[in-house]
Order: structure tokens, then C-alpha cells, then sequence
């Protein structure tokens, strides 16, 4: 067991030996003064009037507009999604650095886009489900729109998932 003094001196001993961390070779120590990085810039301004639109309320034109859209994205995906199979058929075999395989990453690259626009529609059916909460919207209808948007990205992701491990082979 370590007397109170022993306990004091290793203290000390631990504190001097941190602190001449913080000195420098000719053994002065930082300035804590604000540094020019760390003050604030520019000047801010208030927004417009109008650019921060309030979102209108779920209608059911909303809602099927917001699901057309998602099977718009999806349709497209469909038709990209032939594409880059090839693209990655082609580069099969062939390295990391061949034109092949970062033309069929890039087809990669592209239905990952669709999907993330179809994931943006259901973004904006959360937001209706929301909203309707105050604004008695067809809450029923908003579900629905979910359940269908989120099947498609479901389906996407398994494409995706499917198609990236047939690139990495």
C-alpha cells in the first residue's frame, strides 16, 4: 500500500513529466490565444422571403405522383440493369485498371444512383405520413405508396448486391 506522500510525489512526478509534452525545444509553450482558423468568417444573412416553402399538404395526386415517379425510377433501372450485366460480363477476367471493368463499375455506379432517387421518393412518402398526422391526409393511401416504393428498393438493393459480387469475381 503506497503512503500519502508517495502517492503525492508520483503525482507530481506525472504532471511535470506531461506538461513538458506541451513545451517546445526552446521551452515555451503554446499560446492558447484564438489562432485565425479558429475565427469566425464571412457574415451571414437572413434567407429570402419564400425560399423556404412550407411542404403542401398529402393529397392523393401527391401520393400517386410520388409512387409514379418510384416506378419511373425503377422502370429505368430495369433498363440500365441489362446494360451493366453485359458490361460486367465483359469485364470478367480482366483487371481492376482495364477500361472494362471501370466501365461496368461506373454502370454500377449509375443504377445505385436510380435506386438512391427511388429511396428519395420515399423519403418524401415519410414526409406525407408526417405531415398527415396534422393535416388528416389519406394516411391509408401514404402506406400503401411505402409499402410499394420500399419493395422496389428491396428488389433494387438484391440487384445491386447480386451484380457487385458478379464485378468482384
Amino acid at each position: 500500500m503506497m503512503n500519502p506522500t508517495s502517492i503525492q510525489i508520483s503525482l507530481a512526478i506525472s504532471l511535470s513529466i506531461a506538461l513538458a509534452g506541451c513545451a517546445s525545444a526552446d521551452g515555451s509553450y503554446p499560446s492558447l490565444a484564438v489562432r485565425d482558423a479558429e475565427r469566425a468568417q464571412g457574415t451571414l444573412s437572413p434567407s429570402p422571403e419564400g425560399a423556404s416553402k412550407p411542404l403542401e399538404s398529402a393529397n392523393l395526386d401527391s401520393i400517386r405522383e410520388a409512387a409514379t415517379k418510384a416506378g419511373n425510377f425503377d422502370n429505368l433501372f430495369s433498363l440500365e440493369q441489362g446494360n451493366v450485366r453485359k458490361l460486367i460480363e465483359a469485364s470478367q477476367g480482366l483487371s481492376q485498371e482495364s477500361d472494362a471493368y471501370a466501365k461496368a463499375l461506373v454502370g454500377l455506379g449509375h443504377l445505385s444512383s436510380l435506386r438512391g432517387q427511388t429511396a428519395g421518393v420515399l423519403a418524401q412518402l415519410d414526409q406525407m405520413e408526417a405531415q398527415a398526422a396534422t393535416t388528416f391526409a389519406p394516411l391509408d393511401e401514404i402506406h400503401e405508396a411505402q409499402t410499394r416504393v420500399a419493395r422496389l428498393i428491396e428488389q433494387q438493393d438484391a440487384t445491386l448486391v447480386s451484380l457487385g459480387g458478379q464485378l468482384r469475381r
